[in-house]
């Protein structure tokens, strides 16, 4: 992309209004979402979407939807 790490976060940063990380970590969260309605486990889904633990997952996902996600498949 001929720039540095630098410009490029700031460059997203002015377009998406959102730091980088945070954009990735709010597109994960969607995906596994969409993966909990569809009745996946929460181990594989927080492992699968990219996050380290399920702890941190379910920390995420409670504080980006204020629900935990055990709670979607009872939906």
């Amino acid at each position: 992309m001929h720039m540095s790490h630098r410009q490029l976060q700031r460059k997203l940063k002015a377009l998406l209004d959102v730091v980088p990380a945070t954009y990735l970590r709010d597109l994960r969260l969607q995906k596994s979402k969409a993966r909990l309605e569809a009745g996946d486990a929460v181990t594989t889904i927080a492992l699968d979407c990219g996050f380290s633990s399920a702890g941190y997952f379910t920390r995420c996902f409670s504080a980006r939807y204020g629900i935990l996600p055990s709670e979607i498949r009872k939906l």
